[in-house]
This record gives structure tokens, sequence and C-alpha cells, in this order.
């Protein structure tokens, strides 16, 4: 579901372009189009366009959940502050979270400092810790962020298992970095969209009420059951949107992937997070609203205005699940600060082409006959 593609499938997008072209020319066909040139913020999809919430502000946000939005061969992509990629030199603003006191234990367990960005497109997080010059070992190390992105009296103060603790604000999210193929977002029940996209409601519950709810995986139904004519029975597909995947931006690293959702600065003791917005139910980031539909409806759902989040993060030993988190930021009891985010009428961006683009260029002109 996630668009841009990685660095290989660019290059595998080129490929089957390419291979599509020679085909309607070998089979005599009378000319392809090659869709699409470029990429399209503007594009609405079955499988986004509910949760991108008014549909006339589509066009001034990048929906990373959306692969209408990304079809193109040449890249539009956000104008991004920084590089998901472990180094933290490019982070330029002051930490939103700082240990002041305390904390003299080294490790990855040992929080220093939380800091947050975000553009178009994403919100970024980037945790520092005392670790370095070796890469976490996950069986000991992992983290965790609870964010509460509307409303600090809604949402579960309290957290679950690794390393249960309370918060001082209601988190609708919990993001669980604790390796590759055991990182996801996970979402406060009530508040998971798909589960109820043709009815609702779908809402924050109160932190009165939400104290032990369950956080659940964002789960999608990408591909219905289906049965084909001679009966055979074609079961449904479903994806874990909320799966989070390692790697980095950085085009000269041997990891280098398009899709990276987290990368590690071993030597730095940095863990570096790029978190869509619609993973996070911000149905439209240039006016900062946020999903709230409190009764059952019809389309399009709900939206209320958010201001800000509030965001805390731990580390947590996953072989003591119920031990209190190693460390963490704020500390006990703090409330969170609100980061704020400015509002855009004109978005900003990047266009460059894909990897792809030398194999289909490549391709049409190989073709003797073509027009």
């Amino acid at each position: 579901q996630r668009g841009p593609r990685a660095h290989g499938c660019l290059r595998r997008q080129g490929e089957l372009l390419a291979r599509m072209m020679n085909t309607i020319h070998e089979t005599g066909c009378a000319g392809g189009i090659l869709f699409e040139y470029m990429d399209e913020w503007f594009k609405g999809t079955w499988s986004a366009t509910p949760l991108e919430v008014p549909w006339d502000r589509r066009h001034l946000w990048f929906d990373a959940q959306s692969p209408e939005q990304s079809y193109g061969v040449i890249a539009n992509r956000p104008s991004t502050p920084i590089r998901v990629d472990g180094d933290p030199s490019d982070w330029r603003a002051p930490p939103y979270l700082t240990r002041t006191a305390g904390g003299s234990r080294d490790g990855w367990g040992t929080l220093r400092e939380v800091r947050v960005t975000s553009d178009e497109g994403y919100l970024y997080v980037m945790l520092r810790t005392s670790g370095g010059p070796e890469g976490p070992d996950w069986t000991n190390s992992a983290f965790r962020l609870a964010i509460d992105t509307y409303d600090p009296s809604r949402g579960a103060t309290r957290l679950p298992r690794p390393g249960p603790a309370s918060i001082a604000s209601g988190a609708e999210f919990v993001v669980d970095v604790a390796g590759p193929g055991a990182s996801f977002v996970t979402v406060l029940a009530p508040y998971e969209p798909y589960a109820v996209i043709d009815s609702g409601p779908v809402a924050s519950p109160s932190s009165a009420t939400a104290t032990t709810t369950e956080f659940v995986h964002l789960m999608f139904e990408s591909n219905r059951e289906r049965i084909g004519r001679d009966g055979i029975r074609y079961p449904a597909i479903t994806v874990d949107r909320g799966a989070l995947r390692f790697g980095s931006l950085d085009p000269n690293a041997s990891d280098f992937d398009t899709r990276s959702d987290v990368s590690i600065g071993a030597v730095q003791g940095t863990i570096e997070l790029r978190l869509p917005w619609t993973l996070l139910n911000v149905t439209d980031p240039s006016s900062r609203r946020v999903l709230h539909q409190e009764t059952e409806h019809d389309p399009p759902f709900d939206t209320t205005a958010t201001d800000g989040f509030r965001i805390y993060a731990f580390a947590v030993d996953p072989r003591r699940p119920g031990r209190k988190p190693l460390s963490r930021l704020p500390a006990s009891d703090a409330i969170a600060p609100t980061y704020v985010w400015g509002t855009w009428e004109v978005p900003r961006y990047l266009t460059e082409p894909k990897h792809g683009v030398g194999t289909i260029r490549d391709a049409l002109n190989a073709i003797p006959d073509r027009i």
C-alpha cells in the first residue's frame, strides 16, 4: 500500500512498463499509453479516500498510504526538513524533550532526547539514547512512543506491556520499535477506522473509560474474498498498515529503501522514524484536522481540529515485559508538550525522476517503427 516505492521496486516499475510497451508493439496493437508520467497528490482511490477529508484539500498534502498518488515515473516528494538515515546532524530545531538530570547509565536503554518535525507527508521523530557505537540489541532493548493526537481528555492513560506505564494525557496511538519485522503502529480499538468504515462511529474514547482499552493493529483488507466462475474460492488478503520498515533514505546506504519508516544511527545512538499522516488518522495535515466521528454516518467521516500532538517516549526491556520502562521522556506524571505544526495553503515539494526512467527510455528508443 505504501508509496513511494522502494529503490528496487522503482527499478522494477521501469522494467514492467518497458516490458508492457514491448508486448504492445510485438503483438501488433495500435499503441499504448504510459500511465503515468508524474505523481499526482490530488488523486484519490477507494483504499485511502475515506481518510482524506476534506476531499477538496487533498492536493495540498501527500498521502503515503495511497498508491494512487505514487504511480508516476517522475516523483513529487515532500520537501522534507530531514532525511531518515540515522544521522542526527540535520535536526536543527531545539529538542522537543530532553533529559535534564540523572540517567548516568550508558546504553540504548537510556533516552537522552526526543526531537519532532513534520512536512507535507509525514511526522518525523528522533530518539537519541546513550547507545553506540554498535546498534541496539533487540533482545534487551526496545522503544515505544505513545502519541496523543487530539483532546488530552480522550485516549488511554495506561499503556500495556511491555513496559507498562501511565501518562498524563490520553494517547490514541502506540508505536513499538522492537527491530525489523517486530515494529508496528497500533491504535485504540474504538479509533480504528477500517473496522467500521461503512458505518462508524470512530472516535477516541474518554480517558475515564479508556484506561484499559486495547491497542490493535491497523489491518486493512486490500483484496476481498472472491469466488471464480469455476467455483474456486480466493481468500481475502489483509495487510498491516502499521508495519514499520527498517532501512535508510540515504541513496548511498546499503539498506537504501524509499519506503523506509525507521533508520538506526548505530554510532550516534539514534533512532529516526517517519510516520505517514493518515497512519495517525490525520485527515488533512494542512489544516490540522483529525478523524472524529462519534455517531453512525454516511461518508465522508467527520473531523475535528487538533491543537497538536503530545508524544511520550519510552525505552523498555522486552525480556521482562511486566517491568517498568528503563527510561522515559518526559518524566513520570509530566504532561508532554504540544507539538504544533504550521498550516499551509501552498505545499512544498521536490520533483525528481524515479530509478526506472532510464529503463523505460531505452525500451522506447529500441522500438524500431515507433511514431
